[in-house]
């Protein structure tokens, strides 16, 4: 399994919309709309194994820390660490570039997402702690903030 940092907008575009059409169930069109708004300013990240590529994460810049705009393993390549390895690239990019935390915002617990409590585990187990939860105008339920300090 290799992870590749990409600078091909057609390309990001591309493995984004495969994976997020394979992720219905945690991406709507909102969201998708607003993952693709990004990608260009966004440091992305792809994950190849041996029956190509399957996984993505990007990342927003800002200057102490990194926000985590999207991640998504097609469902048939999930629990084989692909997700791992693109939290490890992340990790490793902040590290290098001398970021101080990294940040994601999900559903919260109260959102009763069977797919979003997977989400916070994964999370939990790849050393991310809960931070805060926030109320939002864009979404229904509350965006708990997880959080990874380097």
């Amino acid at each position: 399994m290799q992870v590749f940092k990409v600078n091909d907008l057609k390309f990001k575009e591309s493995l984004t919309r495969k994976i997020l059409n394979d992720l219905s169930e945690y991406f709507d069109d909102y969201m998708k709309n607003e993952i693709h708004s990004s990608l260009d300013s966004n440091i992305y990240f792809a994950v190849q194994d041996n029956y190509g590529f399957e996984g993505f994460i990007s990342l927003k810049e800002k200057e102490a820390s990194l926000e985590i705009d999207a991640i998504g393993v097609l469902k048939s390549a999930q629990r084989m660490k692909c997700g791992q390895s693109l939290i490890k690239a992340a990790i490793d990019f902040a590290k290098i570039n001398k970021k101080r935390i990294i940040t994601i915002n999900i559903k919260d617990d109260s959102s009763k997402d069977i797919n979003y409590l997977k989400t916070r585990r994964f999370f939990t187990k790849m050393g991310f702690n809960n931070l805060t939860v926030v109320n939002t105008d864009n979404f229904i339920n509350p965006l708990l903030v997880m959080a990874y300090i380097i």
